[in-house]
């Protein structure tokens, strides 16, 4: 029983998403103390113009999310990480790097529709810039399974971004001090990032870049994933705040946004799931998988209970008195972020095997949501249950894609040989 116990605590799903939990929450909570502190220093008028600059950063990061996805696996699944690094790098960076130009300019051009002011537009292509270059390496040792880097990376950003940005407010400089807090914290990263790096950069040898043809082959499915997921993150706000009134669409959001603290603590799982999944030679790959989808159903029950017991509470404590109907609905909210997170780590799994049904099902999940719910949904209750349909129906589609496939390699490893 000892020995199941420490080969559970030792298996690298479990100590990954340890270490990603701790990391990606410690730096949600300081990103909670920025918004926080900020607000409170800068007034309504320049915090949002903050909130513009972010949103902005934010939505040119789409751009280039789906590499995320795609270089951790190459790093994962390959025997030369390095090479390959460099490779999808030296293909990558440059086009990205002339869009996020193109977009910072337009950005620019129409600072007065935007509402930002001419430094605060400027800041945005150096942060996208920085960001960029960071969130490569940042993928690079998520596909070595290096969490421990990933969320040193992260979390350095975080902290300096916060310690500066508070700083240059205090002394004078306002908003402006903000986004170029920003961009420094960004720089900071990127020097502990080439300091992790270093040493292995005299090994990188002079690759040419991939193929376009391998990268637009390669690329369909984790552009299908990226773009799934940041659909159904965020499309259900948006068309409920066009279907209900305003008082019920505020309600809905801040359900939504208790719920996802659901989302918050599973999503570290599925970010470990990819690489270890795509590792060449591992033992007993299915269970692994059972286990990360196992651990996301022990996570979100958890929370579950807790809206169930305590829903009145946390509303009382985020959001005050004023928003006591909001408690009605985070259990249901919940239930959903719980279902949605599982869809993300089946897709997450079928992608690491190279399969291409189940993140299909998360990209076509994020086409039939909005649709049913602009055709059902007339109240939260109704919105909070289609939500539900669908996304339990996408679920159990992936759940009996993995079954068949379970069934016919059972098939073939105990039909007799000829």
């Amino acid at each position: 029983m000892k020995t199941k116990i420490k080969n559970l605590v030792n298996n690298p799903l479990v100590l990954g998403s340890a270490v990603m939990f701790v990391g990606s929450n410690l730096a949600n909570a300081i990103g909670f103390l920025y918004h926080f502190l900020l607000g409170r220093m800068l007034g309504k008028e320049s915090y949002g113009e903050l909130a513009a600059f972010l949103s902005i950063v934010s939505l040119c990061s789409s751009v280039y999310a789906f590499v995320g996805i795609y270089m951790t696996r190459e790093i994962a699944s390959t025997d030369k990480p390095r090479e390959r690094f460099t490779k999808i790098t030296r293909f990558f960076l440059p086009m990205f790097l002339v869009a996020l130009t193109l977009i910072s300019f337009l950005v620019v051009l129409f600072r007065s529709d935007l509402k930002i002011g001419l430094t605060t537009s400027l800041m945005i292509f150096f942060a996208n810039s920085f960001a960029l270059i960071n969130f490569f390496i940042k993928a690079y040792y998520q596909g070595l399974s290096n969490f421990i880097k990933v969320s040193v990376l992260s979390n350095v950003e975080m902290i300096f971004r916060l310690i500066l940005a508070v700083f240059l407010v205090y002394t004078g400089f306002a908003i402006y001090g903000v986004t170029i807090a920003y961009v420094l914290g960004a720089i900071i990263s990127l020097f502990v990032g080439v300091i992790f790096l270093k040493p292995k950069l005299a090994e990188f040898k002079k690759q040419s870049s991939i193929k376009s043809s391998e990268v637009f082959k390669s690329s369909f499915i984790p552009i299908a994933v990226s773009l799934g997921t940041t659909v159904l993150m965020s499309i259900d706000i948006v068309v409920v705040r066009y279907l209900l009134s305003e008082i019920d669409s505020g309600t809905y959001s801040a359900s939504l946004t208790i719920g996802r603290m659901v989302m918050y603590a599973t999503t570290p799982i599925a970010a470990v799931l990819l690489p270890i999944l795509a590792k060449k030679g591992l033992n007993n790959p299915v269970f692994t998988g059972v286990l990360g989808i196992s651990s996301s159903v022990f996570v979100s029950l958890a929370f579950l209970l807790v809206f169930y017991y305590f829903s009145p509470l946390v509303v009382s404590v985020l959001y005050g008195n004023g928003f006591s109907q909001v408690s009605d609905y985070v259990l249901h909210s919940g239930l959903n972020m719980s279902l949605l997170s599982l869809v993300m780590a089946s897709a997450n799994i079928g992608y690491a095997k190279n399969r291409s049904l189940p993140p299909l099902v998360l990209f076509f999940t994020a086409i039939f949501y909005p649709v049913a719910l602009l055709v059902f949904a007339n109240s939260i209750e109704t919105a909070l249950t289609v939500a539900t349909i669908i996304f339990s129906l996408s679920f159990l589609v992936q759940l009996l894609y993995f079954a068949g496939e379970a069934i016919k390699r059972r098939r073939i490893y105990s039909s007799p040989s000829l």
